[in-house]
């Protein structure tokens, strides 16, 4: 039994010896989330990929959720309001270059 007076750094440390320490998580499954709820347009995709790269901050996806897919919601759809075609071949091309 653990001490209550134990700091919670103390307290996880304790339990890790006994059940194991928790793994890292695999390197593929690192990434950037934009929830549906997040306001995004190709533009911002750019600047955050920018900021990453600038940072050096590794990520391998960027992820968003199917409520950017536009009116019918389609998987691989985007908003032709916010993802114009121009904004979106830039955006490849940033991608592309790094």
């Amino acid at each position: 039994m653990f001490a209550s007076t134990q700091s919670p750094k103390v307290v996880v440390e304790d339990v890790s010896i006994v059940t194991g320490y928790a793994p890292l998580p695999p390197i593929y499954t690192m990434g950037f989330h934009y929830s549906e709820w997040a306001p995004i347009n190709a533009k911002l995709l750019s600047y955050n990929d920018f900021m990453f790269e600038n940072g050096r901050w590794p990520y391998d996806v960027l992820w968003m959720d199917i409520g950017h897919g536009g009116d019918k919601k389609f998987y691989f759809s985007f908003d032709e309001e916010l993802f114009p075609e121009e904004d979106l071949n830039e955006l490849n091309q940033n991608l592309e270059d790094h």
